[in-house]
């Protein structure tokens, strides 16, 4: 999944940041560097202060500032602060906070408050290095950085969290979990951790697992959007459909607007069987992110469950004019062409996608199949030839395959195997 599912470490990278320079030179570019840092690694603070009620707020307000609400976030930030907590970050995090909200004057007391204190703790520059080179495409530089940090912080929740980070980039994620976990032996109530393990873990195909650092992640905040839009993924991935689409249809309650929670929803609604619903779901998404590839794609699909075929041609050609590499809408055209008698044009779309992804097996037998039923011996052979290989325990390619094969010797097989239809 797209988008939710796409933020492993519940952290969508974004900083919601109004920039007001384009040269990439002014302070707010610098500050976005370092916003990265604190996000990625959750919330600044030493392993020794988590459980402090300060080091609490801070991580609630990191928690949602990830996700733009800057106001909500801020709360937390200014708690923390009468707390009496006044690490270098937490400053940082509500200048960030303050810029989005336009208040540049306060935001300016806190940079200059940030500056102040990261001159008695080294280790900070170091790590916000680390962040540069992680996305600077040097990840095992990073790496190499977090390391000595690690050495001599080995509880510093931020330096463990920012190494999982980068083990994932390099796809290195059963280290990365294992980080994660760390990371919540000494932080176990942090919601930035809980969801981004259980993100990963999903990644993963541990649904199970997932689901229980979710369940963890909201009974501590219960009812908040991310973590009960993780959850219906999660719940779906393990096939308790019902229960996906209640949390899906929370999730929406929760955040009316958003494209990628209609989006989920109508994945649901469609899973059940309810199309009408998921269309109208689909519809919702659309007009929140015209360019969400995949909601015309899946809107397609619900319009070829309906019968409304034409509507549905229409949905994929959009699909692949916002995405011409997005291989699947070229294939449901294909299907729905042959549906509908129009073989020609079926395989003009089969040639997209095999062109696209040139070992695709489902669309090297359709290709076989058509050919086969056009009369194009060789066009058959050589596409089914290509599936067997790549796929040579499929019984069904291995039966076609099997009744392509003895035409070949035939002497009216001599047409072009590429020919186009």
């Amino acid at each position: 999944m797209e988008g939710i599912r796409g933020f492993p470490f519940g952290a969508s990278g974004k900083t919601h940041m109004k920039r007001r320079r384009t040269d990439g030179t002014g302070p707010l570019r610098k500050l976005r560097v370092v916003l990265m840092a604190s996000l990625a690694c959750g919330w600044g603070c030493s392993g020794e202060v988590v459980a402090t009620e300060g080091g609490h707020l801070h991580r609630m307000g990191l928690y949602y500032l990830d996700q733009g609400e800057n106001e909500r976030s801020l709360e937390y930030l200014d708690r923390a602060l009468d707390t009496g907590r006044g690490h270098a970050l937490l400053h940082f995090d509500r200048c960030v906070a303050l810029s989005n909200l336009d208040r540049r004057d306060e935001a300016a007391k806190d940079r200059a408050l940030y500056h102040y204190k990261t001159k008695a703790q080294p280790e900070a520059a170091v790590f916000v290095d680390s962040i540069r080179l992680q996305t600077g495409a040097r990840p095992e530089e990073a790496l190499e950085l977090l390391g000595g940090l690690l050495e001599e912080h080995p509880d510093e929740v931020r330096f463990r969290f920012q190494r999982a980070h980068v083990l994932t980039a390099l796809g290195r994620k059963e280290q990365a979990v294992q980080e994660m976990q760390r990371c919540l032996e000494i932080a176990p109530e942090d919601l930035l951790l809980l969801v981004g393990l259980g993100g990963l873990l999903e990644q993963l195909g541990r649904h199970q697992e997932a689901l229980g650092y979710l369940d963890q992640a909201d009974g501590i905040e219960p009812g908040e959007w991310r973590i009960t839009a993780n959850r219906a993924v999660t719940l779906g991935s393990l096939g308790r459909e019902e229960e996906a689409l209640a949390a899906n249809r929370k999730a929406m309650e929760l955040r009316p607007d958003n494209a990628e929670g209609a989006y989920q929803l109508g994945g649901a609604l469609a899973k059940l069987g309810h199309f009408g619903e998921a269309l109208e779901a689909y519809d919702r998404a659309i007009a929140a992110n015209p360019r969400h590839h995949r909601a015309h794609c899946d809107r397609g699909l619900a319009l070829v469950a309906l019968g409304r075929s034409l509507e549905a041609l229409d949905a994929f050609q959009q699909a692949t004019q916002i995405k011409p590499d997005f291989v699947e809408p070229y294939f449901e055209r294909s299907k729905l062409h042959l549906k509908r008698g129009e073989p020609s044009s079926a395989m003009i779309g089969l040639q997209m996608v095999l062109e696209r992804d040139p070992e695709n097996i489902e669309a090297l037998y359709m290709k076989g199949q058509l050919m086969h039923h056009l009369g194009n011996v060789k066009g058959a052979f050589f596409a089914l030839q290509k599936a067997v290989e790549l796929a040579p325990e499929n019984y069904a390619i291995q039966a076609l395959y099997a009744e392509v094969l003895p035409l070949m010797d035939d002497p009216k097989a001599k047409r072009d195997p590429d020919h186009k239809h």
